[in-house]
């Protein structure tokens, strides 16, 4: 096939097995619903997308694996799903069996097993075995196991929203024994069980799994630590010419975010390049995120400098840049499955530079809101006083090593807000979304600011929270008022004195 060549060996390697974890956890919650493994062919089509073909009535699973051995349809890659057994020290243990074949750039042929326990108390499934009689190498069997693991803990319960394999997934490792008298079910060498391998120890699969270390921030609770005096923050002024483009849909419907949105990282694959100065208007650019948080910074920076190649020769790609150049916003776009299989969005973003930590782009990677329900479709930036400590300082420091200032905005833009709800100094502005629709508490959006002065927050190491100095008691002091009292009678009596005089 002439598109392989044209992908990065990593890359190849990493899209089967991302193919093959995905199809073993359908399997495994095939196996959770039906008690049983319905027999599933998985093939690629043209336009970099696949089919799952379910054989209901048991076709005769060594016709099967001959179908993978002859590729009769020329077809880059196959994977098979179905129900098979592995023989370990404890005796016959049931287990879902994948049998990957590739035959374009790099052929090879891989089998792994998964043992599980499944009665009427309980449903386990345990560490992946691996059959040692493929000529993949170790390098590309690990990347592949990578990529295999993140695919299938990715897979979500249709009904709990959650991922399945976290439920049933138990890091336990058997043993085959070195020596064993039992043929399997296709009547393999012996030497398959005396080699077999299990595939990374419990530590080692958990690094696998890429954590969002914004997966805490419940930004719904968070935005009510802001006192109400400085909630304005959490508002944009767009320009005129935002308000005439598709994108100002987007900002109307900010507080849907607030209230119901989701931390994730984005990738930037295009803006103007003055949102990487220090001054300059506000941008659109265009993005690539995961909705689920599962996809580290470094793999969604290296899939957006792949967008942004203007002459593209995959299909899927090239329908994206000719989506662009149609001027359209980017709404929800899928990611080119060329690029990933995993369930990517490209979307344009208003950046608004109030909500960076210095006013522009240090890394074209940072966090931002996305909606949590699939109904939504806004994406926004998360105003910096929400970050991590730590990719905030790093943020405030690369300004300071490429300007010499790192520019830190927050102290202005609350000092400013001690004095008015502007979040820029001199301007008046028509902040957008409504506060009465991000806070249940408040009666109006441009209620009337407090003329008690308050001091400004002191920014602590911790993001996220604001403390205020406490004002002075307003407790009456007698002592004072007295004392005030004797004098005032004193003065009034040299009054009368002088006057009697006269």
């Amino acid at each position: 096939m002439t598109h392989s060549s044209q992908i990065d060996m990593t890359d190849y390697i990493v899209q089967i097995m991302q193919k093959a974890g995905m199809l073993a956890a359908i399997a495994s919650y095939q196996l959770k619903q039906e008690a049983k493994v319905n027999t599933t062919l998985l093939k690629p089509k043209v336009d970099q997308s696949y089919s799952l073909n379910f054989f209901l009535n048991g076709e005769s699973i060594t016709d099967l694996i001959d179908n993978l051995n002859v590729n009769p349809q020329t077809l880059p890659y196959q994977i098979l799903a179905h129900h098979s057994y592995a023989y370990l020290p404890i005796g016959k243990v049931k287990a879902i069996r994948l049998e990957i074949r590739n035959y374009d750039l790099f052929p090879f042929s891989l089998v792994l097993a998964i043992p599980y326990v499944l009665d009427k108390q309980q449903f386990k499934i345990f560490s992946v075995v691996r059959y040692c009689h493929s000529v993949l190498s170790e390098k590309y069997f690990d990347l592949g196991m990578n990529a295999f693991y993140e695919a299938a803990f990715s897979f979500s319960d249709p009904q709990s929203k959650q991922s399945f394999w976290r439920h049933v997934f138990e890091e336990k490792i058997y043993y085959f024994p070195k020596r064993s008298l039992i043929n399997t079910l296709f009547n393999e060498p012996e030497a398959c069980f005396s080699e077999a391998i299990h595939v990374n120890k419990p530590q080692q699969r958990r690094n696998m799994i890429y954590e969002n270390p914004f997966q805490d921030i419940k930004i719904n609770k968070e935005i009510y630590k802001l006192p109400k005096h400085y909630r304005y923050y959490l508002q944009v002024s767009p320009p005129q010419w935002v308000k005439q483009d598709p994108i100002y849909q987007q900002v109307k419907n900010y507080h849907r975010l607030y209230k119901e949105g989701v931390v994730v990282w984005a990738a930037l694959i295009q803006s103007n390049d003055q949102i990487f100065e220090p001054t300059g208007d506000n941008c659109l650019g265009n993005i690539v995120f995961d909705p689920k948080g599962q996809t580290c910074p470094k793999q969604l920076m290296q899939i957006a400098k792949k967008l942004q190649n203007h002459q593209p020769k995959e299909k899927d790609q090239q329908d994206f840049q000719d989506y662009l150049k149609r001027g359209d916003r980017l709404v929800n776009y899928p990611c080119p499955k060329s690029l990933s299989f995993s369930d990517l969005k490209l979307s344009s973003i208003l950046i608004w530079r109030p909500h960076l930590p210095n006013g522009m782009l240090m890394m074209s990677c940072f966090p931002i809101i996305v909606p949590s329900t699939s109904y939504m479709s806004e994406v926004m930036v998360l105003p910096a006083w929400f970050w991590l400590p730590s990719l905030r300082h790093k943020w405030l420091a690369m300004a300071k090593e490429k300007f010499g200032y790192d520019y830190d905005l927050t102290p202005s833009i609350f000092k400013s807000l001690e004095r008015s709800h502007n979040i820029v100094p001199g301007t008046l502005q028509t902040l957008e979304p409504a506060l009465n629709l991000i806070f249940d508490d408040e009666n109006q959006n441009n209620e009337v600011y407090s003329k008690i002065k308050i001091k400004q927050p002191i920014l602590d190491e911790k993001p996220r929270k604001i403390v205020l100095k406490h004002k002075r008691s307003q407790s009456i002091d007698w002592t004072k008022w007295l004392t005030r009292l004797v004098v005032f009678s004193v003065i009034l009596k040299v009054v009368s004195e002088l006057k009697v005089n006269w």
